[in-house]
């Protein structure tokens, strides 16, 4: 005698690069703003003219994100602004310009619950930093994890994976190497005026 075998259907995770994103409870399309502070000192590793690693960084970063809440293929926000304090850098203080909109895109799943880690990429990254003796960009992307329960956002481009690269390098005496990798790592809090962002 056949045994009648019950069904269990379990909700499957948001394929990755496939998102829906929630504003405080809304995932009505609308543009929020968020602001992303860090939590601690921002860290840069800068590679050298000689191939080793030069370890400096900030006292603070701010980024201003734009949420778009709805349905998304990838992209989860833009970065149209922002700015460092205190950064050290090659043979002196240095400073740190942002520039352009930057896109951050969210490319691992997220399920219906509120305590993913979800992965993303943050793209068209431009950094000009500058001081007497030095001058160059960072251009690239650099992965990301967005924290949903704890609403924090990490920036973990490590280990010289080429994304992140030095370009334009004028001056600074060999201590950066034009076309050379860059690791950066930060953790930033995210304060939405709208509400807690959430994403599935």
């Amino acid at each position: 005698m056949a045994v009648p075998v019950a069904s269990v259907c379990v909700a499957a995770p948001a394929s990755a690069g496939s998102h829906e994103v929630a504003v405080g409870g809304s995932d009505s399309g609308s543009d929020h703003p968020v602001t992303a502070s860090s939590i601690a000192s921002p860290q840069w590793v800068y590679e050298t003219q000689s191939g080793s690693s030069l370890s400096t960084g900030c006292s603070s970063t701010r980024l201003d994100l734009t949420v778009r809440s709805g349905a998304s293929s990838s992209a989860f926000a833009v970065v149209p602004g922002g700015s460092s304090t205190g950064c050290s850098g090659p043979l002196s203080v240095i400073s740190h310009v942002h520039v352009g909109t930057w896109q951050l895109d969210l490319t691992g799943p997220a399920t219906g619950g509120g305590a993913d880690v979800v992965d993303g990429v943050l793209r068209h990254v431009r950094i000009d930093q500058a001081n007497a003796a030095c001058r160059f960009s960072v251009v690239g992307e650099a992965r990301v994890r967005f924290h949903e329960a704890t609403q924090r956002l990490e920036v973990v481009e490590t280990g010289r994976s080429g994304r992140l690269r030095q370009s334009g390098v004028v001056g600074c005496l060999g201590q950066i190497r034009d076309g050379g990798a860059v690791d950066w790592k930060v953790t930033f809090d995210l304060a939405s005026p709208d509400g807690v962002v959430t994403v599935r």
